[in-house]
């Protein structure tokens, strides 16, 4: 387990943590209050200490999952974010000041990143960037929970990195449940889950023993970021439930055979399917390959 020193208080910590001492909370109020002196003219100040900003700004939060997108989708990397940010600032546009289509979350590094692109002449691209960034990103939607997947998927475990592939998994199947239920028709998403399961490899006693704890964890978590909840996703209605591509119950099932059904199930849709795009065929040839190989 790896730890690192506050500079400030000099408490020993877990990295990943923040100071037991709340040095970060305190730094960053102190670093507010600075900038609320030295940068912001007094109508900013009334705003971002109004009610109604803090009430917005909760809101873009839970819009993006608390998740810093710009890090997310720039640089691949998970970092929870702490601070709402005008795409077009107050100044250029008093209009929008309320507006959360304008506003975007982010951690202190990437506001700081984003602000110096602003005063070195690259505002217009900075905010194309951001607002193709902010209408990609949807809230408890297919693709933003198969990004999550497919980089905790990807991703060395601790102490390297954050990789895990139970969370892999969890968030791939609520990218799954989370996709159009009329016709289910995204072939990727099937082919990932299924990879990531057979690459798993729990047996039927394993996949009780923790879908039934990750019930208890997801439960558990009812008031959490929901990026942190949908780790336990995967088993949140315990080990008796079956999925809606299967006929047997989730807990006398291994991966691996899980893995086959996933296949066999995007493959029935895509025979199903009259005009099937180009794309899909591509997948569906990749999963008759993949079926060939492991069955």
């Amino acid at each position: 387990m790896l730890f690192k020193i506050c500079t400030i208080c000099g408490a020993k910590y877990k990295i990943g943590t923040q100071c037991p001492n709340g040095c970060s909370s305190k730094a960053k109020k102190e670093r507010d209050k600075r900038y609320d002196i030295n940068s912001r003219d007094k109508t900013s100040y009334a705003i971002y200490h109004s009610k109604g900003w803090q009430k917005l700004t909760e809101l873009c939060k839970a819009k993006f999952n608390g998740l810093d997108i710009y890090q997310l989708y720039k640089y691949k990397k998970i970092i929870y974010g702490n601070v709402s940010h005008h795409v077009i600032p107050i100044k250029d546009d008093n209009t929008r000041i309320y507006d959360i289509d304008n506003l975007i979350y982010l951690s202190n590094a990437s506001h700081s990143e984003i602000h110096k692109e602003y005063d070195t002449g690259n505002k217009e691209q900075m905010q194309e960037y951001l607002f193709k960034v902010q209408n990609e990103f949807k809230s408890d939607m297919s693709d933003s929970w198969y990004v999550l997947g497919v980089l905790y998927s990807s991703l060395p475990g601790s102490p390297i990195s954050y990789g895990n592939d139970s969370y892999a998994i969890s968030y791939m199947r609520r990218c799954i449940d989370t996709q159009d239920n009329i016709n289910r028709l995204n072939l990727t998403n099937y082919l990932e889950l299924s990879d990531q399961l057979f690459k798993r490899n729990w047996k039927d006693s394993k996949r009780a023993k923790e879908f039934d704890k990750m019930k208890d964890s997801y439960s558990s978590k009812a008031n959490a970021e929901p990026t942190e909840r949908m780790k336990y996703y995967e088993g949140k209605d315990g080990s008796k439930v079956k999925a809606f591509y299967s006929s047997v119950t989730q807990g006398s099932i291994s991966d691996r055979q899980e893995a086959v059904m996933l296949l066999r199930y995007a493959k029935a849709i895509y025979e199903m399917t009259k005009e099937p795009k180009v794309h899909d065929t591509e997948v569906y040839n990749k999963i008759i390959t993949r079926l060939n190989e492991i069955t």
